[in-house]
């Protein structure tokens, strides 16, 4: 069973919570994760930095037994409804109706039937959705409660499996990944340094169509790269970096607020609540507020227009967020313009030519 540690009183910014389920609904954090983080030793800090971005930060409450619906109790573990029972266990819904109704016994009698006579594919003794699994070291009853506790949809864990020939588990874990919110890569660096760029901007495609794509709509975009790795990224409007993750494969944006700009923990998760593509967080390395977004993107061969939508939306609330903060740096922001001239390059839509970064004689130090 996933462990409830209902025992551990943990105390934070000065209110003491009676136990890890309290702290991580309070919250609003997965409380799955926010065990498995705390069995690792993590911080209260740490595990707030790592679950806020969860999209199963906070399940619904459990639905309640009604002249419509009966909770079903099989070997311990209780299901809202028969059809519940069944499609965690792995077996027919429509025969356990169908036993109970011919033999005139219990929901749990005809479960049990079913699963004695029934013979899953493999020859195994258990249907497979209901063999228990452990998953960063919490254990399940079956396979449908862990897809419950990480809110996954059936087919696309199991499609993954089949895909990518990985087990349960591991699928489960890459369908997590695949549904938080990705902080952007540059947050993942201790240090990203900057330098310009001086050759043409050609790999990855996506990224320079973007930057022609900014440029165009009178955005003042330079163009450069990570002396390191060499990791080209876009600074527009002198304040938001932009660049592609090839293993999130998307565009990642983000804008780092001074070190007067504060939010709580509650206030930064109601403000990802509400925000469904933006988010907030607070970057330890950096020491400040950083305001990122993430929009799934091909490397190449990519429709610019999904990814303008991203970044004007981006860079709207980007401004609401600086006018609050930073209303002395929000002057810098240059007005968003009617479209001006084409960049330069012919007028028959062939390939454009893409203009040299501007000139930076300083390095500058990123996300």
């Amino acid at each position: 069973m996933a462990m409830e540690a209902q025992g551990y009183q943990v105390e934070y910014e000065g209110r003491m919570y009676s136990s890890l389920r309290e702290f991580a609904e309070e919250l609003n954090l997965n409380y799955p994760k926010v065990t498995a983080y705390f069995r690792k030793g993590k911080s209260l800090e740490e595990i707030i930095e790592k679950c806020q971005f969860s999209t199963a930060s906070k399940t619904p409450g459990p639905p309640r037994e009604g002249p419509k619906r009966k909770f079903v109790e099989f070997n311990g573990v209780q299901y809202s409804s028969i059809y519940a029972a069944a499609e965690a266990l792995g077996i027919s819904p429509a025969r356990v109706y169908s036993v109970r109704e011919s033999q005139q016994c219990s929901a749990e009698a005809a479960i049990e039937y079913v699963l004695e006579n029934s013979t899953p594919a493999g020859g195994s003794d258990t249907p497979s959705a209901a063999k228990p699994c452990v998953i960063e070291g919490i254990s399940y009853p079956s396979r449908e409660a862990a897809l419950a506790a990480f809110r996954l949809k059936r087919i696309t864990v199991y499609s993954r499996m089949k895909r990518e020939n990985i087990p349960f588990e591991e699928a489960v874990l890459r369908g997590r990944d695949s549904a938080l919110y990705r902080k952007p890569a540059a947050s993942k660096l201790p240090r990203l340094v900057l330098i310009p760029m001086e050759e043409e901007l050609k790999k990855p495609e996506v990224l320079a169509d973007l930057y022609r794509s900014l440029s165009y709509y009178n955005r003042r975009v330079e163009i450069l790269m990570d002396e390191l790795s060499g990791t080209p990224v876009l600074f527009v409007d002198g304040l938001s970096y932009i660049c592609y993750n090839e293993d999130a494969r998307g565009i990642e944006m983000s804008t780092a607020f001074d070190e007067k700009a504060k939010m709580s923990p509650a206030a930064i998760n109601l403000f990802n609540e509400n925000n469904i593509a933006v988010k907030l967080f607070f970057s330890r390395t950096r020491g400040r507020l950083m305001l990122t977004a993430f929009q799934s993107a091909k490397s190449d061969n990519q429709r610019i227009e999904p990814l303008l939508n991203a970044w004007f939306c981006y860079s709207t609330i980007r401004d609401e967020r600086m006018r609050k903060f930073n209303p002395e740096q929000v002057l810098s922001v240059p007005e968003k313009k009617l479209p001006g001239l084409p960049v330069q390059g012919d007028s028959a839509g062939s390939k454009i030519q893409v203009l040299p970064a501007a000139s930076i004689t300083e390095k500058t130090e990123g996300v």
